[in-house]
């Protein structure tokens, strides 16, 4: 018999190394893969697992994250009982991971919540992960806390009674910790068990994660592992018109989204939606957030661009594959000196 649980996604942390990435928006909110935010991931394996009532804790960087997620409709979330709920974080402790004082900010949440049991999920795990068989291998292991690993590397994806994790969050003081990772490493009086995955993971922690991610990706044998035509990845819909190229532009292995206007070369590269590329300029290796231009004979290698960047005719700028060049919202680059 299958136990109904809820669903709760960790979306407070801020990974140092993402620099001018994450200025401005929470880790979930970041573009992926010219289509996607990092947050559709666990939202889709929830749908895919029929869990109705999901809670999502998001840092004080949330208006981009919660503009993509709206009510939850895309998710089949906007309901009159349970559906999606969002709480921004209130209080001032630092935050390394999801504290249980932030869930005791909302403890009503869980307390008129009627599902016997919660995963924690959170937003840096790109995966598609059945949730449904998580649940049941912490019901056959008959412990009190379940943790995911892949490769003996931590997930910090929890699976416990929803009982459980109130009474840590009321009593988080009397018992010494803070958080799940604490619990599980500092206490002696429950049972932990372990779940080994062995899907496909990308863990995204930072810069170097982010672009690798996205080129591993364009091997369409790992991309087809990800992206699976019976559960797809859902997102919020985007209205664009169907990309454009022009006379002698050309495209190599590259990801490109709609509503782009090509006129270079694009090679082992992502480009989101709305990008103009001038006439002769070289894209490779690299990672184009929307509505960017680049200019006319203008050449970029392992560079980041986030949204709404105006690159000039003319500029190279060669980054390298593990330092990639990173250029923030809205940049508007001339020239450009090593």
């Amino acid at each position: 018999m299958n136990r109904k649980f809820l669903g709760i996604i960790d979306d407070t942390i801020n990974f140092t190394d993402f620099g001018d990435l994450t200025d401005y928006r929470t880790v979930g909110a970041l573009p992926f893969l010219g289509h996607y935010r990092l947050i559709d991931f666990p939202m889709s394996c929830f749908q895919h697992a029929n869990v109705r009532n999901v809670a999502i804790f998001s840092s004080g960087k949330f208006r981009s994250l919660q503009d993509h997620i709206s009510n939850g409709e895309v998710w089949d979330l906007n309901r009159r009982r349970d559906g999606l709920f969002f709480f921004p974080k209130m209080s001032e402790e630092p935050t390394m991971m999801l504290s249980f004082y932030h869930i005791n900010d909302h403890i009503e949440y869980l307390l008129r919540s009627k599902e016997d049991l919660v995963l924690i999920t959170n937003t840096y795990v790109v995966s598609l992960l059945d949730y449904h068989h998580l649940v049941k291998e912490h019901t056959k292991k008959n412990v009190d806390i379940s943790e995911v690993y892949y490769q003996n590397e931590r997930l910090n994806i929890f699976i416990l009674s929803r009982k459980l994790l109130i009474e840590f969050v009321l009593e988080s003081i009397k018992f010494g910790y803070n958080n799940m990772i604490q619990v599980i490493d500092l206490s002696q009086g429950f049972k932990i068990g372990k779940i080994n995955v062995d899907k496909g993971i990308y863990m995204i922690k930072s810069v170097n994660d982010y672009y690798h991610a996205h080129m591993r990706l364009l091997d369409m044998s790992l991309f087809n592992r990800l992206f699976v035509r019976n559960k797809p990845i859902i997102t919020k819909i985007h209205d664009a018109p169907s990309t454009y190229y022009k006379k002698n532009a050309k495209t190599m292995n590259s990801i490109l989204s709609n509503g782009i206007i090509s006129e270079g070369l694009v090679e082992n590269s992502i480009v989101f939606e709305s990008v103009m590329i001038g006439k002769n300029a070289h894209i490779k290796n690299c990672i184009i957030n929307e509505k960017c231009i680049i200019g006319a004979n203008s050449q970029l290698e392992h560079v980041i661009l986030d949204k709404e960047c105006i690159i000039a005719p003319n500029v190279c700028i060669k980054g390298e594959s593990d330092h990639p060049i990173v250029f923030s919202k809205h940049m508007k680059i001339a020239k450009y000196n090593l």
